[in-house]
């Protein structure tokens, strides 16, 4: 994906990263990185 896109791969994980905590993307160890049906709503801080 790195070289489709031209990025580092740095800038794919944190990317990952970043829409992991906004609850769009859930990762299940030794299954993947899949789409949420339903985004989970953050705590306001």
């Amino acid at each position: 994906m790195a070289r489709d896109y031209g990025v580092a791969r740095d800038t794919l994980r944190a990317a990952k990263k970043h829409l992991v905590e906004e609850g769009y993307l859930e990762v299940t160890q030794g299954r993947g990185t899949f789409v949420r049906a339903n985004r989970r709503k953050r705590a306001a801080t």
